[in-house]
């Protein structure tokens, strides 16, 4: 924090003059203190003088409560106030200025709380979308990340596109799910069942019946690769795959 305060008076009797960077202790004075430079408070405590005038900066060394005050009622700084940033306060009495600084001032000095980063989200599900040729498929893979198994609802969506105005889609889309190589699960036409999970997790309806290919698996950690082709050979066209982590 830094505050910048410019307060006048008349001049004092006498004065003792600093010039250079100076450290002050606690302690009463009745002279004016003048330093050419900056001042350090380095400890907590009252700092009391006729008047004090420092023409840079000053600086509280460590946190605690520091008082100044000035009996003749001048407190001027030209430079700026500076200080730790928990835990410190300044409190000025500098009466008779000819200013309305006439009844005190209190600084507090504090660090703001950063802002908190924004945790990374976990991810919902993945997408694609592609128009398979016929006698060739799609190959997309997908990885279940953590230690634990996942629930994962794995969608070829074909049928169901028409309420998009696509009319284009593949008829009958088959869905396979490979780990290593091994083909661990299949589907063709999907299972009313599943109807329940797709709308838990948000995914767009689709029609009870229709020649669309859906799986819901519980997959350990690992690499996974899903295979969709047409179920009816010499036929292709567009389809969505999705692959949705239920839990």
């Amino acid at each position: 924090m830094k505050l910048l305060l410019f307060l006048i008076s008349t001049l004092p009797l006498c004065a003792v003059s600093y010039v250079g960077d100076f450290d002050f202790s606690p302690g009463r004075t009745d002279d004016e203190i003048r330093v050419t430079g900056s001042a350090t408070l380095t400890t907590p405590g009252t700092y009391s003088a006729d008047s004090i005038r420092i023409t840079g900066d000053l600086i509280i060394s460590t946190p605690g409560t520091y008082r100044i005050e000035t009996t003749a009622g001048t407190f001027r700084v030209s430079g700026s106030i500076t200080g730790p940033g928990a835990g410190t306060t300044l409190e000025i009495e500098a009466d008779d200025n000819l200013t309305s600084f006439t009844n005190g001032v209190t600084i507090s000095f504090y660090t703001p709380e950063p802002e908190p980063e924004p945790a990374d989200a976990p991810l919902l599900n993945i997408s694609t979308r592609a128009d398979i040729a016929p006698g060739k498929n799609l190959q997309p893979g997908f990885v279940v990340g953590g230690d634990i198994p996942r629930r994962v609802l794995i969608r070829a969506i074909g049928p169901g596109l028409a309420q998009f105005n696509i009319t284009t889609a593949m008829p009958n889309p088959r869905l396979r799910v490979f780990q290593s190589g091994e083909e661990i699960a299949s589907n063709d036409d999907w299972n009313a069942a599943d109807a329940a999970t797709m709308a838990a997790v948000g995914a767009f309806a689709i029609d009870a019946g229709s020649a669309d290919a859906v799986a819901v698996l519980t997959l350990a950690p690992g690499a996974y690769t899903a295979i969709v082709d047409s179920a009816t050979a010499g036929q292709g066209g567009e389809i969505i795959l999705e692959v949705y982590f239920v839990n």
